[in-house]
């Protein structure tokens, strides 16, 4: 699971000095497996503070994140004026194809996180929403005015079944990161990964992994015990093992 919160602060009359965003900065204690803090400047003086962990549980202590944001927010020697907003949240990181949720019939037609579409390492779930949109718009037919929920039903599960092929790559990750690796050295992961291209980079985030970009990541020296990683390399031996535990 990807637990994380939020706050939308606005800084004292002093600009917080950041001129692009920081995806992750890990430069604090690993708790609960990978840890991170996202920052995003609106303006001079107002930030987005983000704490993120790849948890093993859907556990969120809202009381300790906010804590915790706060004491970073001192550590780089930031005031806070005021906080716009704050947000919190807990993000499914499938292991495999068994866990994404699928649509209930009867319901309205959903789509991004609520149908399970999302990026399965990162939980983004713009970009498939819009590619999920624009499948359907191009598959009505031009001569109907109408669009019904039992076609757009039937779009969605057409554009389901190559989706989840298309995301078994990022479920292998998250499989090599929570079950081949140990949670205090999650971080050593994403380090071997941001030192990457960032070419690579972008095309990861987008969902538009290549196969040479694949072989790019599960090259070199393997930051997880490669006995482990065999072990749960096939998603059928994930599904197994997973039953073997429950």
């Amino acid at each position: 699971m990807r637990v994380c919160g939020r706050q939308f602060c606005k800084g004292s009359e002093e600009p917080h000095g950041l001129e692009t965003p920081m995806l992750m900065d890990a430069t604090c204690p690993q708790l609960e497996g990978y840890r991170f803090f996202y920052l995003l400047p609106w303006d001079q003086t107002r930030l987005l503070v983000e704490e993120t962990y790849y948890s093993d549980t859907p556990d969120l202590n809202d009381e300790r994140i906010s804590r915790s944001i706060r004491s970073y927010i001192e550590r780089r020697d930031w005031t806070i004026k005021s906080i716009d907003r704050e947000e919190r949240g807990v993000l499914p990181i499938p292991l495999t194809s068994e866990n994404i949720k699928t649509s209930v019939s009867g319901e309205a037609v959903p789509i991004g996180m609520r149908a399970g579409f999302f990026h399965s390492t990162t939980g983004y779930t713009v970009a498939d929403t819009v590619r999920f949109a624009e499948y359907l718009a191009k598959a009505t037919d031009p001569k109907s005015t109408e669009l019904t929920t039992q076609g757009a039903r039937d779009g969605l599960a057409r554009f389901r079944r190559p989706w989840l092929s298309r995301q078994r790559f990022y479920r292998l990750l998250n499989r090599l990161l929570f079950q081949a690796s140990e949670p205090s050295l999650r971080y050593v992961v994403f380090q071997r990964f941001y030192e990457l291209s960032d070419d690579l980079i972008q095309r990861f985030y987008a969902g538009r992994t290549t196969w040479t970009d694949r072989l790019r990541i599960l090259s070199g020296k393997p930051p997880v015990p490669v006995s482990e990683a065999l072990k749960h390399f096939s998603e059928r031996s994930a599904v197994e093992r997973i039953g073997t535990i429950k």
